[in-house]
């Protein structure tokens, strides 16, 4: 669990290495994303491809065991 700015409440976290297609990602502030693919993993990292709500698309590279926000 953790506590993201400008939500004040606990959310739920997963590790990077578990995100799958159509997970929704939580931001500070209330932001989120959905994951659209994986893109390419390696020993330690994963790279994400995400989208947000206004149609914005980026790809993130996150070590394995780095805790998410999930919905």
């Amino acid at each position: 669990m953790i506590q993201l700015q400008g939500i004040g409440q606990w959310i739920k976290t997963k590790p990077a290495s578990e995100l799958r297609v159509g997970d929704v990602l939580v931001w500070n502030y209330g932001e989120s994303s959905v994951v659209v693919s994986i893109e390419k993993t390696s020993e330690k990292s994963i790279w994400i491809r995400t989208q947000t709500s206004k149609g914005d698309s980026y790809i993130s590279r996150y070590l394995k065991t780095r805790e998410i926000a999930v919905k």
